[in-house]
């Protein structure tokens, strides 16, 4: 799909014709701010101040890039077994004498977590019994947060990431 032919519109702000601007049919772009014309724009009527419109190569673009952020980020298998392997790893760490510095180490990092609803039970547990074995800082488990989380998981929690106080919000 090729993105849609801007003109210099000397007479006005529109981009797609040459026409002056016509105030009361005009609707800007939220993405860009460029301003059209209603009927080149293609809308049967002006949105409302809170309905969202995007000019053809704002929606394109944002289209495009939605679509490489789903394929770079979906997972190629979900795993079932971490609970039993995690148990196992304690378990191996254990019988070599409970070395707690190969034990942290070994438990520092996390699976990675995009924010799937069918997967956040699984990786809370993950957190929680990695936690209590590693007896990690909130500073730490922001650090392992921080590595962890992934696509909208990660922006949903973005703004409570910059303080290590906020590792129980993020996880409540």
């Amino acid at each position: 799909m090729e993105f849609a032919k801007f003109v210099v519109n000397p007479n006005g702000s529109c981009r797609l014709c040459t026409k002056p601007d016509d105030e009361a049919n005009m609707v800007q772009c939220d993405d860009c701010d460029r301003w059209f014309h209603q009927t080149c724009a293609g809308l049967k009527r002006l949105p409302e101040a809170h309905e969202p419109y995007l000019c053809v190569k704002c929606a394109l673009i944002n289209d495009q890039l939605r679509k490489k952020a789903e394929t770079k980020h979906r997972p190629a298998e979900v795993r079932t077994d971490v609970p039993d392997l995690l148990e196992r790893l304690v378990e191996a760490l254990n019988a070599r004498g409970n070395n707690q510095h190969a034990k942290r180490a070994a438990l520092m990092k996390l699976p990675e977590f995009e924010g799937s609803a069918r997967d956040w039970p699984r990786f809370k547990r993950t957190f929680e019994e990695t936690t209590r074995q590693g007896e990690y800082s909130d500073l730490e488990n922001l650090h392992r947060l921080q590595q962890a989380m992934k696509g909208s998981a990660e922006r949903v929690v973005r703004p409570l990431m910059l303080d290590a106080a906020n590792v129980g919000a993020i996880m409540a």
